[in-house]
């Protein structure tokens, strides 16, 4: 996906022999990786969350029909800390689910305020395949909800006459709609963001001043100088949307191996996002996972050893 995604062949020759080694010459993999992962401790079924006031009905409802019906400790510890509009770290495994911690609390505010015109929620991947991921995944979500989402990247078409005919009511697939009907969640990738801070026709995608939450995926690539030009991005983005005041932006990051920093009261993580985020972040901010213990199973199979079979004779004539 991502060499399809960013070296983009115009050729139609050119790209189905492209597609055509990926898929059968093994030039980017050669067989599975088997790897054992503890089982993550087990959190609040979504009703009881919903029983709790946390998020609404609609909202439990559109993650349950997505298949999502009990959360980890971990994604409760992040939504509620998201809820409750306090800068937060995600720093948990792959596939521990960091996605839904912060999509919850972010669809539940749309949802809240979808009444009110303008872009609430800045999604930003470091690669347009993430990006890509992510529009199946919203798609599949909010599709009849009336939360608007927009996918921005350099592919994306520019007048609404390309508008897809599948196109979801909720969905802006264009330039020209994102421009004139700002979605609910933008997502994009950091190097569109800064032609959306640049461009007259993009900057008004901020206009209606209604973001509230930025999230930035795989925190720990924003190092050295790519680091420090993403930084100055967020503050120039701030500025634009008029958060310097009292209404800041709530501050997201997510991370599978930042939690290598750990230590007892954070203070590694928590300078790090400071610095990248501008914002003040608290000594709870980095979420991390907890596991169940593993336990010998009192029964263990343990199949009986392999046995070589004599091997025929081969006759040649």
């Amino acid at each position: 996906m991502y060499l399809k995604t960013t070296f983009h062949v115009a050729q139609p020759n050119l790209r189905s022999m492209l597609e055509e080694k990926i898929e059968t010459e093994k030039l980017l993999w050669n067989g599975p990786y088997i790897s054992l992962e503890k089982n993550y401790v087990p959190g609040s079924l979504i009703d009881d969350v919903v029983q709790s006031g946390w998020i609404s009905k609609e909202v439990g409802d559109m993650f349950k029909s997505y298949g999502i019906t009990q959360l980890y400790s971990h994604q409760d510890e992040a939504i509620k800390r998201i809820l409750d509009l306090k800068n937060t770290i995600v720093a948990t495994g792959t596939g521990s689910g960091k996605t839904e911690a912060f999509l919850i609390p972010i669809v539940e505010y749309c949802y809240r305020n979808k009444d009110k015109k303008g872009t609430k929620a800045l999604i930003i991947y470091s690669m347009n395949a993430l990006v890509n991921v992510q529009h199946e995944r919203l798609k599949r979500l909010l599709n009849g909800t009336g939360i608007t989402f927009a996918i921005y990247t350099s592919r994306t078409p520019e007048t609404i006459d390309q508008r897809p005919p599948d196109a979801l009511e909720e969905e802006r697939c264009t330039r020209e709609e994102i421009q004139k009907d700002p979605p609910d969640i933008l997502v994009t990738n950091y190097s569109m963001l800064e032609y959306l801070l640049v461009r007259k026709e993009d900057q008004k995608i901020f206009k209606e001043k209604r973001l509230k939450f930025l999230v930035l995926d795989k925190i720990h690539t924003y190092r050295g100088a790519k680091g420090s030009e993403v930084a100055c991005l967020i503050r120039r983005l701030k500025e634009h949307t008029g958060k310097l005041g009292d209404d800041r932006l709530v501050c997201i990051g997510t991370s599978a191996t930042i939690k290598s920093q750990y230590d007892e009261d954070n203070s590694k993580i928590r300078k790090f996002a400071e610095d990248l985020f501008g914002e003040p972040f608290d000594s709870d901010c980095a979420i991390k996972e907890d596991y169940i213990p593993p336990k010998e199973p009192e029964k263990p199979y343990i199949p009986p050893p392999p046995r070589l079979k004599k091997k025929r004779k081969t006759l040649y004539l």
